[in-house]
């Protein structure tokens, strides 16, 4: 086969698989390069997984108004959502900033009804960071991976 038959071959191929059915090579990577976005683990984007953090990470820090669940939530709710996310390969930076965003969260909002406990939430937050980094760590090491849906 001569090597102008082979590129029309290859070309040919490509371009008349239907857009859906496509790899990504054979647009070079213009689709998500044209946006501006840039592509992270299991194909989302980085600017998907810090709206999903933030928003997430606001939920929680309001559930914390909820004083039955306050314990629970800042003690074993980052070792669990740190776990889970391990095993399903979902980077520690995205619960981490979920984590940091609830803290955050939790801190702005008690400091602007009740004028107090800045410092308390200050520390809960550098806690909640550390017990999902543990509860990602122990899922890295000795979690099973399962294949994140999406």
């Amino acid at each position: 086969m001569a090597p102008g038959a082979y590129v029309a071959a290859t070309f040919l191929s490509s371009a008349a698989r239907p857009r859906r059915f496509r790899r990504a090579a054979d647009d070079g990577g213009a689709s998500t390069r044209q946006r501006g976005e840039v592509s992270d683990e299991g194909g989302m984007t980085v600017r998907r997984n810090v709206v999903a953090a933030v928003v997430g990470g606001f939920a929680l820090g309001q559930l914390a108004w909820l004083d039955p669940l306050f314990v629970p939530l800042v003690l074993a709710g980052p070792l669990a959502t740190g776990g889970i996310a391990a095993t399903r390969g979902i980077a520690l930076r995205w619960v981490g900033l979920a984590w940091a965003v609830a803290g955050v969260t939790m801190l702005l909002s008690d400091w602007l009804v009740n004028h107090e406990d800045a410092a308390f939430h200050a520390v809960v937050t550098v806690l909640m960071v550390a017990l999902a980094a543990l509860g990602w760590w122990i899922g890295a090491r000795f979690g099973r991976r399962v294949r994140a849906a999406g």
